[in-house]
Parts: structure tokens; C-alpha cells; sequence
């Protein structure tokens, strides 16, 4: 469950995420666990701080590569998801794609968030992240949006 303070944690973004499409890896209507084998994603287009469009888009099996130029092709600027690989963040940063990842709950509450203008924090990690493991929270690496 979200708590109502689940942009805090990125207060710093806000800013520069006011116009841009996002899109929330899904499955089921939440957001999907791993991304590197996600088959759907909520697009999210914002202006001003408030989602001005959302639609879903399918998204073809393939390597790595495929995956990303589709996220390209999409114009997706931010990806928000759970569990990612590291050589397909990479691959994403590189491109210009920045990740909110390690992200759990519904999409319609993870869009929420993003209609008030902000991010998912940490009420919204995956069961289990940082508690023994750091999860790549906590360090920079590859640029990512989720990671300070």
C-alpha cells in the first residue's frame, strides 16, 4: 500500500519531470516485477505536473537491444519498473531513458503519484528492498532517476 508521502523522496525531480512521458512497467495491473520480461506499459504523458494522457502499449519479445529501441521509439524519458538488469539499465541510461526501478503497487496508485507531480519513494519498493541487500538504492550508477 502507498502512503501519501510517496513523492517525498524525490522532491528534487519534480522539476524536471513536469512535462515528459513515463511509462510503468505492468502485469495485472500492478507494476510489473521485472522488466526485462515485462510484455506491457502504461504510457504516461505529463505537462505542468499533471498526467495530460495515459494508453497502454504492448511490447514485443526481444533482446535487450529491441527492448530499448522500442522504449526509444515509444519517446519514453523516464521508466518507472521493478526489478531491471543491469546490462538492460545500462543499455536504457545510455540511451537517455531514466530509471525509477525497484518500484511495487498498483499503476493506478504509482500514477497518482505522477498526477501530483512526483515520483514513487521508498514506501513504494519492492517487498524486501534494502533491508539486507542495498538493491542499488542508495548509489549512483548508469544516471538512474531511483538511485542518489
Amino acid at each position: 500500500m502507498l502512503r501519501r508521502n510517496c513523492s517525498d523522496w524525490h522532491r528534487p525531480c519534480i522539476a524536471w519531470c513536469r512535462t515528459m512521458k513515463i511509462a510503468i512497467a505492468q502485469w495485472n495491473g500492478r507494476v510489473s516485477p521485472v522488466f526485462d520480461v515485462s510484455r506491457s506499459l502504461a504510457v504516461i504523458d505529463t505537462g505542468d505536473g499533471a498526467v495530460t494522457a495515459a494508453r497502454e502499449a504492448d511490447l514485443r519479445p526481444g533482446d535487450a537491444a529491441a527492448r530499448v529501441r522500442q522504449i526509444k521509439e515509444l519517446g519514453i524519458e523516464l521508466l518507472i519498473c521493478g526489478a531491471v538488469s543491469r546490462p538492460l539499465e545500462a543499455l536504457l541510461n545510455a540511451e537517455g531513458v531514466r530509471t525509477v526501478s525497484f518500484v511495487a503497487g498498483d499503476v493506478e496508485a504509482i500514477v497518482a503519484v505522477c498526477r501530483n507531480g512526483g515520483l514513487p519513494g521508498p514506501e513504494c519498493r519492492m517487498p524486501g528492498c534494502c533491508r539486507r541487500r542495498r538493491c542499488g538504492h542508495g548509489r549512483r550508477r548508469g544516471g538512474s532517476a531511483g538511485r542518489e
